[in-house]
């Protein structure tokens, strides 16, 4: 999606990470809607934190999701971990695909669109994934993913371990990949 730059209506509140006070910031007035997607005012996009440690990119919560933003105002929305935007993990991140967890490049390029409610970040070429997780709160704040049908893709998306195994066996065989 590419981020218009408006000043007029913006109503949704945002956080980010603010160029001008190096910290995380947050703007009652950040956004608007268009087409159910945000639209950023353009005081904010001004004052965004563009990472060259994440690829030039920079991360907003916006809408009740985080974001990653590229210089030229595209976003995408992704995954929240540990209180911001999902990490790129051997070029990837994860954010929500249209049946189920997708992945995405630097560029914000859906990469992969999988059928699987959850996919773990890629580790030497592989991930985990879940057919039947859903979302848990345990100790407080934190939420994990729970569910009884795992498996492991490869970066194509190919199957490599079939996904009907309990999330232990499935680690133990993502153990004896190469």
């Amino acid at each position: 999606m590419l981020a218009s730059l408006v000043t007029p209506a913006a109503d949704l509140p945002c956080t980010y990470l603010s160029r001008s006070q190096q910290e995380l910031h947050q703007v009652q007035a950040c956004a608007s809607l268009e087409n159910g997607q945000p639209v950023l005012n353009s005081a904010v996009f001004d004052d965004l934190l563009f990472d060259e440690k994440e690829g030039g990119l920079a991360q907003i919560h916006v809408n009740k999701a985080w974001h990653w933003v590229r210089p030229d105002g595209h976003m995408q929305a992704v995954l929240t971990f540990d209180n911001g935007a999902d990490p790129f993990s051997e070029g990837l991140t994860r954010g929500p695909g249209t049946q189920g967890v997708a992945y995405f490049d630097h560029n914000l390029q859906r990469v992969l669109d999988l059928p699987y409610a959850w996919g773990m970040p890629f580790q030497d070429g592989h991930a985990l994934v879940c057919v039947d997780c859903v979302e848990s709160v345990s100790a407080g704040e934190h939420r994990e993913r729970v569910g009884d049908t795992w498996g492991v893709i490869d970066r194509a998306g190919k199957v490599v371990v079939a996904p009907e195994l309990s999330l232990q066996d499935a680690l133990s065989r993502l153990d004896l990949l190469p």
